[in-house]
C-alpha cells in the first residue's frame, strides 16, 4: 500500500515540459501516479531527479511514447489515462458515479 489517496492526485494539465532537475507540482503528481502503478519512485517530491527521469523512460517505453525521460505532453496524457484507470479500479464509489452519470447522457 502506497498510502496515496488516488482521488487527491491531480491530473496533469500544463502543456509545458519538465526535464531533468526541473521542479513543479506536476512532477509531484506524476510521481504519485507512477508509484501507484508500481514503479519504484525513491522520493515523491516536486523535483524531476535522475530516479524519476529513469522511471519516466521505462513508462514511456512501455507506452510506446518517444523515450526522453522528460515529462512532456504525450507522457502527461498517458499518465492521465493511467490515473483515470486507477481511480476506476481503486475507488468503487467513483466508478459507480461514473457509471450512473454515463446513463444520464442521451
Amino acid at each position: 500500500n502506497t498510502g496515496i489517496d488516488v482521488q487527491a492526485v491531480k491530473s496533469l494539465q500544463s502543456t509545458a515540459s519538465i526535464a531533468l532537475n526541473g521542479v513543479g507540482n506536476e512532477v509531484f503528481d506524476a510521481e504519485k501516479i507512477l508509484l501507484l502503478k508500481g514503479y519504484e519512485i525513491e522520493v515523491v517530491d516536486n523535483e524531476l531527479d535522475e530516479n524519476t527521469c529513469e522511471i519516466l523512460k521505462q513508462f514511456q517505453k512501455q507506452k510506446e511514447i518517444q523515450v526522453t525521460g522528460i515529462l512532456d505532453e504525450a507522457t502527461k496524457k498517458a499518465l492521465n489515462e493511467e490515473l483515470e484507470e486507477l481511480r476506476l479500479s481503486l475507488d468503487t464509489q467513483y466508478a459507480k458515479a461514473r457509471e450512473l452519470l454515463s446513463l444520464l447522457k442521451y
